[in-house]
């Protein structure tokens, strides 16, 4: 019925285009009545979430015994799997720049230790909310697969889980789906719950 009721809380639409694929496309902007959304959610017991964290993204790699700081921008298919599922989400998400200053002050062992005050320390520089670290691990010759070992930290503390063994773009995305439900816990919990 939320749904339904959709045309008459517009307060401002126009169209747009953009390019996709060497075509223009055209697509529908709207700006909805947001607090009487958000009173029509709580009236529902749906979760609101007005204000998402930005998360800052930290990744080592394993693969053949060696282990390095992943750089997305030497992955550019990988990179935008993962920000295009960030932006499905909703989630602000910052990549690091893996510079000279980043390599200096985080190591593939911190992330791989999960030693917390070096990649808050490596964090420090970037505005954000939320730190991912991730550790993926390579499975497999020519069809690798990755599996990985994750934590969220914010400054209440941090919170883990583990992604299954498949392609690096899938097992990023996994890791941003599962991040962003952790984050959904904790920022727009259920009406009446105990968060």
């Amino acid at each position: 019925d939320l749904l339904e009721s959709a045309p008459s809380l517009v307060q401002q639409y126009r169209y747009r285009t953009a390019e996709q694929d060497g075509a223009v496309v055209r697509y529908l902007w709207a700006r909805f009545d947001q607090p009487v959304i958000e009173r029509m959610m709580r009236e529902r017991n749906l979760p609101v979430w007005v204000q998402r964290p930005r998360v800052l993204l930290w990744v080592a790699t394993e693969q053949a015994g060696k282990r390095s700081l992943l750089n997305l921008e030497n992955e550019p298919q990988a990179r935008a799997a993962l920000l295009k599922r960030a932006q499905q989400r909703g989630m602000p998400l910052q990549l690091p720049l893996m510079d000279l200053e980043d390599q200096g002050k985080l190591t593939p062992a911190d992330l791989w230790s999960d030693y917390q005050p070096a990649i808050r320390q490596a964090s420090a520089r970037y505005p954000h909310d939320s730190v991912l670290a991730g550790r993926l691990s390579a499975h497999g010759g020519t069809n690798q697969k990755w599996s990985g070992v994750w934590t969220v930290m914010d400054r209440d503390g941090s919170y883990g889980f583990q992604t299954p063994p498949q392609g690096l773009d899938d097992a990023l995305a996994f890791a941003i789906d599962q991040a962003q439900n952790l984050l959904a816990a904790r920022y727009a919990p259920m009406p009446g719950g105990s968060g």
